[in-house]
């Protein structure tokens, strides 16, 4: 069962906005977090961080963590967990594979939770960069998808998505203030730890310990009591680093660092639905390619990653095994299992789901069926048609 919503750490002028009233949070990390509800709207002043807004997800779930720098806006969809990020204005630094969207761009995650940063402009323009695995992004309105690895960053427009190209330099500044913010945290533990004593606490158990099996504790209080000052310092420091710092504005990126490789896999938007026992499949893109998550594809093949948004219409739970009730058909009438899969497996009422399905297929296939249903039952299909460029 997921736990609350929270905020760990406020730095600075942070606001709360939930059910039109606007009011002014503080939270202390280890000590006093600030829970969160559906709609919450969030908003820090200048100088002003939030620092560790987390979900705690239930079992085999993963979880969405986010860093707010200052001067920025976004509007939380929690059910339980965050279900959906929407960035008005600012910088940001977000772990998920949720909904995420700004006035000019939705954010796909083809290979599950992917750590990234976005830059959103009072105008809805946006920079988006990838810190780790490749993620999709497409501009709202021509619905446009360009697909970036580690360390590329992509700028969407009002009206248009440009090609991808090298990190700004103001991503590279804000890492190190988002690491300035992470270790400042000691500040507090370890404030906390002195204030209720604890190597003298330590030393009452190392006492008891001896007392009772005659084996003396190598402890010394007074050196892990300046330890522990060492650290608290050190928080300090890092906590009046992060305040203080200042990053840069965004530059045009020069030639040489613009990226001439192409990426790996080309996204291709497809936007077909099939319903399959009250459930609606929407393949949005597809995307083909020689590798997927470091694995290559045998000669004469490739991987065939179909991305799908899928939303749950009927008045029941629904659950889905899909070993067994989806694969490909292609031209020849050969059945084509499915290799791996990111979505839900139960569906809940009304609830949504975004991920992909993959499959292995030779290069030359351009046309497929994608058919749904447990193979001694009947049987749903959608002619997918993958000859575009």
């Amino acid at each position: 069962m997921a736990k609350d919503v929270t905020i760990e750490h406020t730095i600075g002028d942070v606001f709360l906005i939930r059910n039109g009233k606007k009011r002014e949070i503080t939270a202390v990390p280890f000590k006093k977090p600030v829970k969160l509800k559906d709609s919450d709207i969030i908003i820090t002043g200048a100088k002003s961080y939030v620092s560790g807004l987390w979900d705690e997800p239930g079992t085999n779930k993963t979880g969405t963590g986010i860093t707010i720098f200052p001067n920025s806006e976004l509007v939380l969809g929690i059910k339980g967990i965050i279900r959906k990020i929407e960035l008005i204005e600012g910088l940001f630094r977000i772990v998920t594979e949720k909904e995420a969207i700004t006035p000019t761009t939705e954010l796909r995650f083809p290979q599950g939770n992917t750590a990234f940063w976005i830059d959103v402009s009072k105008d809805g323009s946006t920079v988006v960069a990838s810190e780790s695995v490749p993620m999709e992004v497409v501009h709202k309105r021509t619905k446009k998808g360009v697909l970036i690895g580690f360390k590329q960053q992509v700028t969407v427009t009002n009206d248009d998505i440009l090609e991808p190209c090298g990190l700004d330099q103001r991503f590279k500044e804000a890492y190190k203030v988002w690491e300035s913010l992470e270790q400042s945290k000691a500040k507090f533990l370890y404030g906390d730890m002195l204030e209720r004593n604890v190597p003298q606490e330590l030393q009452k158990f190392a006492k008891v310990v001896e007392e009772k099996t005659g084996r003396k504790e190598d402890y010394n209080p007074a050196k892990y009591q300046k330890w522990l000052k060492e650290q608290k310092e050190f928080g300090e420091w890092k906590y009046d680093e992060a305040v203080e710092s200042k990053l840069p504005e965004f530059k045009p990126q020069k030639l040489e660092e613009k990226i001439t490789s192409k990426p790996t896999h080309k996204i291709i938007v497809l936007n077909k639905s099939v319903n399959y026992q009250g459930i609606n499949f929407k393949i949005t893109s597809f995307e083909k390619g020689q590798e997927f998550k470091g694995r290559n594809a045998p000669e004469g093949k490739e991987f065939l990653v179909l991305n799908v948004d899928a939303k749950n219409n009927s008045t029941k739970q629904v659950f889905v095994f899909y070993d067994e009730e989806v694969r490909l058909i292609n031209e020849s009438s050969e059945v084509i299992s499915l290799e791996n899969y990111k979505l839900e497996t139960s569906f809940e009422f009304q609830t949504e789901n975004r991920g992909f399905l993959l499959f292995l297929v030779d290069k030359e296939n351009k046309k497929f069926k994608l058919q749904f249903g447990k193979k001694s039952l009947p049987k749903v299909e959608l002619e997918l048609n993958l000859n575009k460029k």
